[in-house]
């Protein structure tokens, strides 16, 4: 990376650190270890800037892809000192982790002893040759890692984003089936309820038909009752005032005999 593009990502970090450090302040947690910490990062990561850019052993600016050798003690990358191995360097570990595994332990200390041994031969073309050859095929290994996991990331993104699509068709096809068997559902019910309503009123017709005639019969036989019983009650009325119309007359002609 430039000179340029890594002192701006180190003013990005120190505009972070100063976020982190007055959240800490308005807590109260000024003077904590945490703190502490931070301060000393954003020191060092001043200090940094202020250097200005780091240059080659021919005085050339590192940059465009120019490997620079590092004095010796000291390698290009997370500058790691000797006496020190794993440890990260000022600006931390850009994945989140605080300690180096082996694997870049192990880089680390290969690339110090090429870099030390390409300090102590400056003068043989082709131990320089060999060390500035070794640090080519690290720096091409590492952009082809990159344009790998770069690669792997874009399949896996599209991929993603296809069973997505997959999953969003298989969803919308089961609302529309589900939507479907639901209005069939609804128009079977709907067909059963008006059958049903009709049943109810065709038995409800037959019902009101059957009171009428049972209670048109029941008229017909109580009035019928009632004639019979009025014309008993008639005859028996008749034959009482006849016997009475009887009694008074052999009463009267009783009278009479008896009066002469």
């Amino acid at each position: 990376m430039s000179y340029a593009g890594n002192k701006g990502r180190m003013q990005a970090r120190q505009k972070a650190a100063r976020r982190r450090l007055r959240r800490l302040e308005k807590k109260g947690k000024g003077d904590s270890d945490r703190a502490n910490k931070i301060r000393a990062r954003m020191e060092r990561r001043k200090k940094r800037m202020e250097g200005g850019p780091v240059r080659t052993s021919e005085g050339r600016p590192a940059s465009g892809g120019q490997k620079r050798l590092a004095p010796p003690g000291m390698i290009i990358g997370n500058q790691v000192r000797p006496g020190t191995p794993g440890r990260p360097g000022p600006g931390g570990s850009p994945y989140g982790l605080t300690t180096a595994g082996t694997g870049s332990t192990m880089v680390q200390q290969g690339l110090a002893s090429l870099t030390e041994l390409g300090n102590k031969y400056s003068d043989n073309e082709m131990i320089g040759g060999m060390v500035a050859g070794t640090f080519a095929d690290i720096g091409r290994t590492q952009a082809n890692t990159g344009l790998a996991i770069q690669y792997n990331d874009a399949m896996y993104e599209s991929m993603g984003r296809y069973q997505g699509n997959l999953e969003n068709l298989r969803t919308a096809n089961t609302s529309k089936l589900m939507a479907q068997e639901g209005a069939i559902t609804g128009g079977l019910m709907d067909k059963q309820g008006k059958l049903q309503q009709e049943g109810l009123r065709v038995a409800g017709d037959e019902q009101r038909k059957g009171i009428r005639e049972q209670g048109s019969e029941n008229r017909l036989t109580l009035g019928e009752q009632g004639r019979q019983e009025r014309m008993g009650i008639r005859e028996r009325t008749g034959a009482q005032l006849r016997l009475r119309a009887d009694a008074r007359g052999a009463v009267r002609r009783g009278g009479a005999r008896f009066f002469g």
